[in-house]
């Protein structure tokens, strides 16, 4: 035992877990213990056995060069076998790494896969475009970063990547680096960034509070980083702020809601967004079928903006598109932007509202309701129902009840039949027994109650004899499904009315 106030000399193990973590990464320990992803499982694969010659081994190292460097031009080296043992020299190194997957991130965002833990982020993969965040050896024709490395910025509170481009929230400010496609990173450019402080000069406000705020005090501007690609045909940024919300990127259909419809407009930098009173953004949903997007608080208010021509899909009482964020007259619980910009749902207590073409929700409706429904409208259900859900590709919509189960078609069934059994959309299916679990899959929804699975949807995959190519209503299954489809399906989220 040591002397009252004898203190041991500090010693690597002394460290925290976050600072340990950081070294062993830096000094190159493989913190993917078992193959997580695509390149590690083709790295396990082109590694040689020790029957193989020489002549096989070269021939197999070059197949893999080929197959995954060959896409991405030069690379640095992949970790040697031995790497992940670096992890058990102790009780402290192992719990170190532990820690980070418990108390940190692990996401494999394509094309890169990042660990982040005690404010460092590491990672590995493409970096044509330094989606990585690194810049190996000054070399920036290095277009494949193969080990974790550390993106070489202040100490990060919150970040969030979609693995081609990230924005940090650091002790010392904003900081971007990836693909900047529509110049959505905010810093004028529209091709890889390294490293880069957003500066705000387009957003007088939110400069001037960032200003204010103390040296290594600077996340304290950020309270919400929002980023997507909706239909992968432009990209966006959005950060909400004290002193107000900025965007930048693509602005199809007015979808940032900064004033403009202009689908040429992009944002290279950060500009205001105008957005109702006393309206601060807590989430937000990106239709990635069309440029809709729905800004919702904490409190159950919603904004929407975008698409909305023709049938005026948002129900904001008109069908041209929505350059300003307009806030619907109802509190919203759950969103269901659907059927390629024709029509939206939305969930307010017990209540399901619809908007847009009314000839895919007819069943729902009174018989004189016009082509379009300009304004979102509740919808009605022949039975009593307590949720509401909506298949991936908003093709079926199924209101679920203590004693029935019903809903409709949203889709033209044409693209789905070869035989000629074309289902117009809007027909309505019911099934006289009540579900307990629902599950969803593309094209497909399967009901599961007390007499078995029902599948709706298409037929390709379970080849359910007597049942058309789309099935337009529930059909029982012979037995627990097994079809790939169905083993891909996840819980839906069904909405419970309140």
């Amino acid at each position: 035992m040591l002397a009252t106030g004898k203190q041991t000399e500090p010693t690597i193990l002394s460290l925290s877990d976050e600072l340990l973590w950081a070294i062993f990464l830096e000094g190159d320990a493989n913190p993917d213990l078992e193959p997580n992803d695509l390149i590690e499982r083709d790295e396990e694969e082109a590694r040689h056995s020790d029957d193989e010659d020489e002549e096989e081994e070269e021939e197999e190292r070059e197949e893999y060069e080929e197959h995954v460097f060959g896409l991405f031009g030069k690379a640095d080296f992949a970790y040697p076998e031995f790497a992940k043992a670096h992890w058990f020299l102790s009780k402290k190194t192992k719990a170190a790494l532990d820690h980070s997957e418990i108390d940190g991130d692990v996401t494999g965002q394509y094309p890169i896969r990042i660990r982040f833990y005690g404010g460092r982020f590491f990672a590995k993969g493409q970096n044509d475009s330094f989606q990585t965040g690194f810049l190996l050896g000054g070399n920036a024709d290095v277009e494949y970063i193969a080990r974790y490395r550390h993106a070489r910025v202040p100490h990060i509170m919150k970040y969030v990547s979609d693995g081609d481009r990230t924005l940090a929230a650091t002790v010392d400010g904003v900081i971007v680096w990836g693909e900047s496609h529509n110049g959505s990173l905010g810093v004028g450019e529209y091709d890889g960034v390294l490293p880069s402080a957003v500066d705000f000069v387009k957003a007088g406000d939110v400069a001037e509070y960032e200003a204010s705020l103390p040296a290594w005090h600077k996340h304290e501007l950020v309270t919400k980083l929002f980023l997507g690609s909706p239909c992968e045909s432009f990209y966006f940024s959005m950060i909400v702020t004290p002193a107000g919300t900025v965007a930048a990127g693509g602005n199809d259909c007015g979808f940032l809601g900064v004033g403009s419809t202009d689908n040429a407009d992009d944002y290279d930098e950060f500009v205001p967004v105008e957005l109702p009173t006393g309206f601060v953004p807590d989430d937000i949903t990106a239709d990635d079928t069309d440029s809709r997007c729905f800004l919702m608080t904490t409190d159950r208010r919603l904004a929407v903006s975008g698409f909305n021509e023709v049938t005026g899909n948002l129900g904001v009482g008109s069908d041209e598109n929505v350059p300003l964020f307009t806030e619907l007259p109802f509190p919203v619980d759950a969103i269901w932007p659907c059927s390629y910009g024709k029509n939206t749902f939305y969930l307010s207590g017990k209540t399901l509202f619809g908007a847009g073409d009314t000839t895919l929700i007819k069943p729902f409706l009174e018989d004189d309701a016009p082509d379009n429904l300009l304004t979102a409208t509740p919808l009605t259900c022949s039975h009593e129902w307590t949720s509401v859900a909506i298949a991936d590709n908003s093709s079926i919509i199924c209101f679920m009840g203590p004693d029935k189960t019903s809903g409709a078609i949203l889709v033209d069934t044409e693209a789905y039949d070869k035989r000629g059994e074309h289902i117009q959309a809007g027909q309505s299916w019911s099934l006289d027994l009540p579900v307990t679990e629902v599950r969803k899959s593309g094209v497909n929804i399967w009901l599961k109650s007390n007499n078995g699975w029902y599948v709706l949807g298409s037929n390709d995959c379970h080849s359910i004899e007597g049942q058309p190519e789309f099935i337009s209503s529930p059909a029982k299954c012979p037995s627990e499904p097994e079809s790939p489809a169905f083993k891909n399906s996840h819980v839906c989220q069904t909405a419970i009315a309140q």
